[in-house]
């Protein structure tokens, strides 16, 4: 219902499109033809067919502006008011209607400054304003009666301030440097509107733009002024919602390209008048319907959804495999809308408790000691793995037909909860359950501001430890100190002492009778954005005190979580070889992969960036030979090669040729580490398949693995 309101306006706004047009100067066939080149403007037609807000904001900005352009031709103050209802209505359904505001305040002062500044005309307005924004006390109302969904909740007059100025979307607005719009946002906007005008519609809009201008000049201030005011708001906006932003624009624009479309059919009729009514009529025509025909014509294929059938298809198949009681984790927007469609337009779990949980640890781990499977796609598995969660791919009991469908998207299963402390600015915390059982644990520092942060952490163990921090991802590098007191030494006692009374911490005397004791001391500035790291102790620990300073005195920006492969052995000591297929559970695929992707026979692979990470926990190191087996994105030109870096140490590079090959590398038992090791390849020759001109995939791709695979003490193919 909701999307077919909004193609409803769409057709609405297309409708009162072709009104403008004829109020601008067009006869009837050419302001036809501009009202349907609108609404079969590639963007326009997409929006149309997708509930959103943005075909109601083009319908709202086509009324208002034809209500104006009547007040301009009869001046009654009626139609004056009219009009201002009209955009302050629109407040209620997108602020873009602010960047229209000049033009409108521009066009009444110069048509008729004396009704425009008037102090009647101004009560009216501040009047009518006030009346839209009452508009906003409905989110009030449905947040005080508990609405199973709204987009934005407020439940005071603080709360729904920061709603009527979108304030979580502030980041968005200005987002970008002067010489970023002019260098990359306004030819992406540009583009844009070009690609929605057409080759056809370009040229008729500047010639009826030249047209306005000497006879209509307040109508080519109104219109032009009021989408250069949109499309330069649209053009240092990060929101990504280029096309939806611009749909105000393109109601501006076609009018005139309607009155450039009269100026030609006026010339045509001039120049072959004397070929008789028929044959000039003729021509006029084919002239008027070739535009909304090229329109047809060039954005069909790209709006015809009818046989996708995909996201029905699996999410049918999903919510019948749930179990009863189920949390599927927030992810992307546009999968959030499929599971809440499900959950609350068809009552697809009605008899079951199924939800949509809230990406935050402590609600997850809740609900999982509820008695809920946690479910997560690929986008909220890899934020809930940075916490320590364990995920395996859920596999869906189906028949063959539909396991088909279901492998297009994969979705997991969380395997164990982490055990998590939020440490930040809480002063000295004991930590000891979180580095169980074997001393691997996930720091996450998200400070509001940049800062110099630190975590300092002392942990009592019976053997000597070897901190080290592993496949450090977000802003800031990592830096950190070790001290090591044992007891017995000389000294240590005194040196313990010592660095306890700078900390201002105090160990349990348990702890301190210890055979040793390691002081690991962290320190990264985020940059106002966040920083992510493993921090492996290099074996368990008897117990660990910590402590966190973050530049807010919200404990949550600071927090240490057990690691999801706290427990795992990769290569356990009997094993001579171990292979890592691309979702297996006992490593970790870290930064700079992609999601898994299978073919239609079964066949799975993941792509690499430039330099992806794997994490690999390995109890008993041995010298042991790594292999990947692996096909580089092939383009003409391309110069590849992969590099092996085994916890900092960097082994030799190899050539990729352009088909699968397998390459390993011999990596000696000193590079590896008891514990977690940092695996990572740098694959030069890297690009993006649209750079490459292979497709339009803008993701900058390595190569393609299938499995990689540990073997002790051999060497492998290609390598050594």
């Amino acid at each position: 219902r909701m999307t077919a309101l909004s193609a409803g306006f769409g057709a609405l706004a297309v409708s009162v499109g072709y009104l403008i047009a004829r109020r601008t100067g067009a006869g009837r066939p050419a302001a036809v033809a501009a009202a349907l080149a609108l609404g079969l403007g590639q963007a326009f037609w997409a929006t149309a067919l997708y509930a959103k807000t943005y075909t109601l904001n083009a319908a709202i900005v086509s009324v208002g502006i034809l209500v104006l352009l009547r007040w301009n031709e009869a001046r009654r103050p009626r139609d004056l008011y009219w009009s201002i209802a009209v955009f302050a209505l629109s407040l209620g359904n997108h602020l873009t209607v602010i960047a229209l505001v000049p033009a409108l305040v521009l066009f009444v002062a110069v048509t008729e400054p004396r009704t425009a500044f008037r102090p009647k005309t101004l009560a009216v307005v501040c009047l009518l304003v006030a009346l839209g924004l009452t508009q906003y006390g409905f989110i009030i109302l449905r947040t005080v009666q508990h609405a199973p969904y709204l987009e934005a909740r407020a439940s005071n007059v603080h709360e729904l301030w920061a709603v009527m100025t979108a304030r979580r979307f502030a980041h968005e607005i200005g987002a970008y440097s002067l010489s970023s719009v002019l260098s990359t946002r306004v030819p992406i906007v540009a583009g844009l509107i070009g690609t929605e005008l057409g080759p056809i519609g370009l040229p008729f809009l500047v010639v009826g733009l030249a047209v306005l201008l000497v006879r209509q000049r307040r109508l080519a201030l109104l219109l032009g002024l009021g989408a250069l005011g949109v499309a330069s708001l649209t053009a240092n906006m990060s929101s990504e919602e280029d096309q939806g932003f611009l749909l105000s624009v393109f109601v501006l624009l076609w009018p005139m390209v309607g009155v450039g479309l009269q100026a030609g059919v006026d010339l045509v009729t001039r120049v072959f008048h004397r070929a008789g009514r028929l044959v000039t009529a003729g021509i006029a025509a084919v002239a008027v319907a070739a535009l909304p025909c090229a329109q047809l014509a060039g954005n069909y294929a790209v709006n015809d959804h009818h046989t996708e059938r995909f996201e029905t298809d699996y999410f049918n198949a999903l919510f019948a495999a749930l179990p009863p009681k189920a949390a599927i984790v927030n992810d992307e927007y546009r999968i959030n809308m499929l599971v809440l469609y499900k959950l609350l337009g068809e009552r697809a779990g009605a008899g079951r408790d199924i939800r949509l949980a809230p990406l935050d640890k402590d609600a997850i781990s809740q609900l999982r000691q509820s008695g809920f499977d946690i479910f997560a796609f690929q986008s909220a598995r890899k934020d809930m793995e940075a916490f320590g969660f364990n995920f395996a791919p859920y596999e869906i009991p189906a028949d063959s037909a539909t396991r088909a469908v279901l492998r297009r998207r994969d979705i997991f299963r969380v395997l164990s909860t982490p055990t998590c402390r939020d440490v930040g600015n809480l002063g000295w915390m004991d930590i000891s359950r979180v580095p169980q059982p074997k001393g691997r644990m996930n720091v996450r520092i998200d400070n509001l501001r940049p800062f110099d942060a630190a975590l300092t952490l002392y942990a009592a163990s019976a053997q000597a430890l070897s901190p080290a921090v592993i496949a450090p991802h977000g802003k800031g590098v990592p830096v950190m100190d070790l001290q090591t007191f044992r007891a017995g030494a000389a000294g240590m006692a005194h040196a313990l002492d010592a660095a306890l009374s700078a900390d201002q911490a105090t160990l349990p005397d348990a702890w301190r009778a210890a055979p040793f004791i390691t002081r690991a001391h962290v320190r990264v500035n985020d940059k106002g954005d966040f920083s992510a790291f493993a921090l492996d102790l290099g074996g368990p620990v008897q117990g660990a005190l910590g402590r966190a300073t973050i530049d807010q005195d919200t404990p949550r920006r600071a927090s240490v979580c057990s690691h999801p492969l706290e427990e795992a052995d990769a290569l356990p000591p009997a094993a001579t070889r171990a292979v890592f297929t691309t979702d297996a559970s006992n490593v970790q695929f870290d930064e700079g992969w992609f999601p898994t992707e299978r073919r239609a026979d079964g066949y799975t692979y993941r792509w690499t960036s430039r330099r992806p990470v794997l994490l690999v926990p390995i109890d008993h190191p041995r010298a042991a030979t790594v292999t990947v087996d692996a096909e580089p994105l092939n383009y003409a030109g391309r110069v590849g090669s992969m590099t092996l870096v085994v916890n900092g140490h960097r082994l030799h590079a190899q050539p990729l040729p352009a088909a699968r090959t397998t390459l390993s590398w011999m990596v000696p038992l000193a590079d590896w580490r008891d514990g977690l090791n940092e695996l990572v390849w740098e694959v030069a020759g890297a690009t993006s398949p649209r750079a490459a001109g292979l497709s339009p995939d803008g993701r900058m791709l390595g190569v393609s693995v299938s499995r990689i695979e540990l073997v002790v003490g051999e060497r492998g193919a290609g390598g050594q």
